[in-house]
């Protein structure tokens, strides 16, 4: 696959062996260690059901994602509320 695949976090293991689970949009199970993440410190920031952006890679023992990137959401912000109650 050469295009980036977007999914959620559907496993996260950060005791003894370090490892997680994502779900793909393709609904594909794809395993990833730290080392494969862009950024392997944001590892530990993850939690079940995070955004992800990844590639894929076929593997003999399965799937993997590989050059991981945390999708980030923007909440909307409004500006130039009064907090003035009248």
């Amino acid at each position: 696959m050469t295009h980036r695949i977007r999914g959620k976090v559907k496993l996260i293991h950060k005791h003894g062996k370090i490892f997680g689970v994502i779900m793909g949009d393709d609904l594909r199970d794809y395993f990833f260690i730290p080392s494969l993440m862009q950024y392997p410190h944001a590892f530990h920031a993850l939690e079940q059901h995070s955004p992800v952006e990844f590639m894929a890679k076929a593997t003999p023992t399965g799937l993997r994602a590989v050059d991981i990137s945390v999708l980030i959401s923007v909440t909307e912000t409004t500006y130039g509320e009064s907090s003035a109650h009248q």
